[in-house]
């Protein structure tokens, strides 16, 4: 099929369960790392989350990190429109507009003192859609704010709630490596 072996084969499964414990992660966990193009198809899932039935949606809050970029929005707008979803967004800037079901949190990610005292109200939190990015002059600048953001978003979500289920990271094709030039790919 045009696929190198290696791709192909199962992964160990002590080292699976590792990778799980060395996390903190419980088997069954998800992780959807995508871009909005349509191969990636970010609308199925968006619409597993809008089919769980609405029992199992009243135990369910969700943060979407990011809410006013291009990612972001579009997420907030699919399940704005779609459902009952009550949704809390966090970005820097302060929102423009106020939306029925939104509610909406300005905060710096990069300041981890912003973010435990604007996000410890969070208590029933159990999942995040995690999109946020910080662009930098460099490529070389681009990782120590973009990880400070993500661990101080998750650190102070997950201590305000205690019942974080699920991160759901939503990044580019930088995640690949594109920005580094061509790269083998199976």
């Amino acid at each position: 099929c045009g696929v190198d072996e290696e791709w192909l084969s199962a992964p160990d499964p002590a080292s699976v369960a590792a990778t799980l414990a060395a996390n903190g992660l419980r088997p069954g966990y998800f992780l959807f790392v995508g871009t909005l193009q349509p191969r990636k198809n970010i609308e199925r899932v968006l619409d597993a989350w809008l089919a769980l039935p609405a029992a199992v949606r009243k135990e369910r809050q969700l943060v979407i990190v990011g809410v006013q970029g291009v990612i972001g929005r579009y997420i907030c707008e699919h399940l704005l429109s779609a459902g009952d979803w009550e949704v809390i967004g966090l970005s820097r800037r302060t929102a423009t507009e106020t939306r029925p079901r939104l509610k909406h949190i300005a905060v710096d990610l990069l300041d981890r003192a912003d973010a435990e005292a604007k996000l410890s109200s969070l208590a029933g939190v159990t999942h995040i859609f995690y999109c946020a990015f910080q662009p930098r002059p460099t490529w070389a600048e681009h990782n120590a704010p973009n990880l400070a953001m993500l661990v101080n978003a998750v650190d102070a979500i997950d201590g305000a709630s205690g019942h974080l289920q699920h991160v759901h990271l939503v990044e580019g094709t930088k995640f690949y490596g594109t920005h580094l030039g061509p790269f083998k790919t199976p």
